[in-house]
């Protein structure tokens, strides 16, 4: 079996990491993604945008990812990493490829300096390049100055778009539904008050939700979220379907 290694922070998930995720699974028979952990990126960045356990949850959601594997590399490097899923794996009959996206190459690759896997007696394959050349970056994302709060479009295609959105305490989203897409809301932190109505936007209903935890929108549904926790209200955003553009939108207001 060829097994493909994949590490990084992920942190967002951006179109880069899914182009690049997805060309890899496609080089082998089972796909495992090194999860770097919060202690590490605060060591790179400060600190973590999404926490390790949102990270997890979206890698494991992609059809492409087998296993999502943590770990903590104080060496800078993916050894930890691979070696556990040579580990888990184990080695016979099996063949193991570490792939790099776009911005990497054997110039700057330590784990081609430090063998991790001598102690395992095991030949460990590099591929480069892999997704194409890197366009989008972590920290390279659009924002959006609302209202409410803000917007970050991470990823968007023809007919889906991925935001990270941020709602600051006591603010809320207007009461408005859509007709050509629908949208899955993912809670990162905070809590939210959901306001749905699949008939007269009138006959609402309340839910509450808090990190973790997660709802769907269907076209036409009336929806508005509030913060009503004492944090600002971080959400990932998904929305899908044959038409994604700003202005697919009727606000309830608007109506009078």
């Amino acid at each position: 079996m060829k097994l493909i290694l994949v590490s990084g922070g992920f942190d967002p998930l951006h179109k880069g990491h899914l182009d690049m995720l997805t060309s890899a699974r496609q080089l082998g028979d089972r796909l495992s993604v090194g999860l770097n952990s919060d202690e590490w990126l605060t060591r790179k960045k400060g600190a973590p945008f999404m926490s390790f356990n949102d990270r997890m949850d979206i890698l494991m959601e992609l059809e492409c990812v087998d296993h999502v594997v943590p770990f903590d590399d104080s060496d800078d490097t993916a050894n930890d990493f691979i070696r556990t899923a040579i580990s888990t794996h184990g080695t016979e009959g099996n063949q193991f490829v570490f792939v790099n996206g776009g911005d990497r190459g054997p110039e700057n690759i330590p784990e081609l300096d430090d063998d991790a896997t001598d102690s395992l007696d095991i030949d460990l394959d590099f591929v480069f390049d892999v997704g194409g050349e890197k366009s989008y970056s972590s920290s390279d994302v659009n924002i959006v100055q609302r209202k409410w709060g803000e917007y970050k479009v991470v990823h968007k295609e023809e007919e889906a778009l991925v935001k990270l959105l941020t709602i600051e305490v006591g603010e809320e989203i207007s009461y408005q539904r859509h007709f050509y897409r629908g949208e899955i809301w993912h809670i990162i932190e905070g809590q939210a008050m959901v306001k749905t109505s699949r008939g007269r936007p009138q006959n609402y209903q309340f839910d509450y939700l808090t990190s973790g935890q997660h709802f769907g929108i269907i076209p036409y549904q009336w929806h508005q979220v509030k913060n009503v926790g004492k944090v600002p209200l971080r959400i990932i955003e998904i929305q899908h379907g044959s038409y994604i553009g700003e202005d697919d939108i009727e606000r309830e207001e608007t109506l009078h």
